[in-house]
């Protein structure tokens, strides 16, 4: 893996936690009427991750541009969704990761022969 990012995502794996909630949550349908890209409310908890680390997470995907907001209004805030450099992200990351278990798979097999 030679893409930086792509490193720091494949060892952060708040990152990755956070990126997939936000895509599971964007993923429902939307009301009817609506129609374009859906938007959620910031998640403001995760298991094993402070608040405070939870926002640093929220601008570093923002910083990479893995993750968009946008101020929705007075009573809803701050929404989120998944940007496309996130999503070709999550995928290269899951492309990397299947082809490092099966190089690994292989190894395992050649050292057992």
């Amino acid at each position: 893996m030679e893409d930086p990012d792509l490193q720091l995502l494949a060892i952060n794996l708040p990152w990755q936690r956070l990126l997939e909630a936000y895509l599971e949550l964007n993923s429902e349908p939307l009301p009817a009427g609506e129609s374009g890209p859906r938007w959620s409310p910031r998640i403001i908890s995760m298991n094993e991750v402070t608040p405070q680390e939870l926002s640093g997470i929220h601008g570093q995907l923002i910083a990479l541009g893995w993750l968009h907001f946008q101020l929705e209004d007075g009573q809803a805030g701050l929404t989120y969704r998944v940007s496309p450099d996130g999503r070709r992200a999550l995928a290269r990351l899951e492309n990397y990761i299947a082809h490092a278990e099966e190089n690994a798979s292989s190894s395992d097999e050649s050292l057992a022969a």
